[in-house]
């Protein structure tokens, strides 16, 4: 899997505000590329899930990213919904093998932020945490607060 910084952020800056579809690099569980799919209505900033035909997707809406976010955290973001789909999550939680639990976003923040590092190098973990502290998101039943999310990365590489 490669995601190529400078070809993700030209596809979500050049991007007109309507449905596109590319490829980055992703790969499911099952090997199958994990289509992009631009939303700027999504009520989030990204979901990885399944077309109706079973196909992996990311959807992501531009609109909730851009205003801050630097191409090392929207790469982040990109690897987190990525880490859904090539650790198999998305198939246990629709399949029912899994519960969702916030435990389940904690694995995807790690996975993401141990290959970021790996392609970028450890620095590359301080802007994501600068801008989960900036977001300032108190969480929900799905994710735990961008503060404690931000605290909790350089445990994901084994630091205390």
């Amino acid at each position: 899997m490669r995601v190529n910084l400078f070809v993700l952020t030209l596809l979500i800056l050049a991007a007109p505000l309507s449905a596109q579809i590319s490829y980055e690099g992703c790969t499911d569980v099952r090997g199958i590329p994990v289509a992009t799919v631009l939303e700027p209505y999504l009520g989030d900033i990204a979901q990885a899930t399944l077309a109706p035909n079973g196909a992996p997707i990311i959807r992501y809406n531009p609109r909730s990213l851009l205003p801050i976010a630097t191409p090392i955290v929207l790469t982040w973001f990109y690897l987190h919904e990525c880490a859904h789909q090539a650790t198999g999550q998305v198939l246990a939680l629709i399949t029912g093998q899994v519960p969702y639990t916030s435990d389940i976003e904690v694995q995807a923040d790690c996975w993401a932020t141990r290959v970021l590092v790996q392609r970028a190098g450890r620095q590359a973990i301080l802007p994501v945490q600068q801008y989960l502290a900036v977001l300032n998101n108190p969480g929900d039943f799905t994710h735990p607060p961008s503060a404690q999310r931000a605290a909790y990365l350089p445990r994901c590489l084994g630091e205390q």
